[in-house]
């Protein structure tokens, strides 16, 4: 019986002095429970990067995990022709990818021109190619909702704006709320007098919220609408806008000429007899990439 006492005691005093020293190293390393050490809102705009790697951001237009899947298969193309590493880096906020430009961390990316070009957010970068797509030349603002909703146009709103809950996708998007604004205000319409604004983060939950009848309306690009409009019930617009570019490809200026070409040629050489795959896989009508510079971005 005292020989289980003491044992009970010895382990008392044994795990009070790891507490003790555990509560000594928090105070030395300033850490604890109300200190995280991993700040997921900066991941991944703090994480060190490989030397000889390149590393290609999108604007997160739909979900980051599902954009990351869906241009592998370009990534690899891409590595292969270059014969170098690429890394692409998915992101969940569209300020993310101006701040990785800002600090020239990322090698390409497939941006929002007018937003870049209005924030002048680096001059380290060229314009170099942009997607085609089939039937769809050009990119606009789309006011859209689920075709039984009765609303038929963007002129009947005022009559039951306040019973109606409105989606945007990002204060950054130029599609999604830049000129969906500038449009509303040329129209008399008060954002404030919806029943409810709503901030989906990207086009695809937009329309995920329209269609699910947790959102009456939305602003989408075309790209977003043409993928899902006969989705479930299916979607119908209400307005639209003049148009505009399609998101280009930049590529950071000072990688070596030979390698901004082949990276270049690689877009350019992609077509959709023989990669199909690799374009189908970002989107449906997507058939290919032809040569811009920023001189088509600045009319917004």
């Amino acid at each position: 019986m005292m020989k289980i006492k003491i044992r009970i005691l010895f382990q008392i005093l044994f795990i009070s002095f790891i507490i003790f020293q555990s509560l000594i190293f928090c105070k030395r390393e300033k850490i604890g429970f109300s200190e995280p050490t991993f700040i997921y809102d900066g991941y991944p705009l703090n994480v060190p990067q490989e030397k000889d790697v390149l590393y290609f951001s999108v604007l997160p237009y739909k979900n980051s995990l599902e954009l990351a899947y869906d241009f592998d298969p370009l990534v690899k193309h891409l590595s292969e022709k270059t014969q170098r590493r690429i890394i692409f880096k998915p992101l969940d906020q569209y300020y993310k990818i101006h701040l990785l430009l800002e600090k020239n961390k990322l090698h390409l990316a497939m941006i929002d021109p007018y937003v870049y070009v209005s924030r002048n957010v680096s001059n380290d970068y060229i314009f170099s190619v942009k997607p085609v797509f089939k039937n769809v030349q050009k990119n606009k603002s789309l006011l859209v909702a689920r075709n039984d909703n009765p609303v038929k146009s963007i002129f009947e709103i005022k009559a039951n704006q306040e019973k109606i809950v409105l989606s945007f996708d990002n204060p950054d998007s130029t599609f999604g709320y830049i000129i969906p604004l500038r449009i509303l205000k040329n129209l008399d319409i008060d954002p404030e007098k919806f029943k409810d604004i709503a901030f989906s983060s990207n086009f695809e939950n937009t329309i995920q919220g329209i269609l699910s009848g947790n959102f009456d309306l939305g602003w989408v690009d075309v790209l977003a609408f043409e993928k899902f409009k006969i989705t479930a019930i299916g979607l119908k617009v209400l307005y639209e806008s003049e148009e505009f570019e399609h998101y280009p490809i930049i590529i950071q200026k000072d990688l070596p000429p030979e390698l901004q070409q082949k990276l270049i040629d690689a877009f350019l050489n992609l077509n959709e007899n023989q990669h199909k795959e690799i374009l189908q896989s970002i989107h449906p009508q997507l058939i290919g990439f032809r040569k811009t510079s920023e001189s088509e971005f600045k009319n917004l």
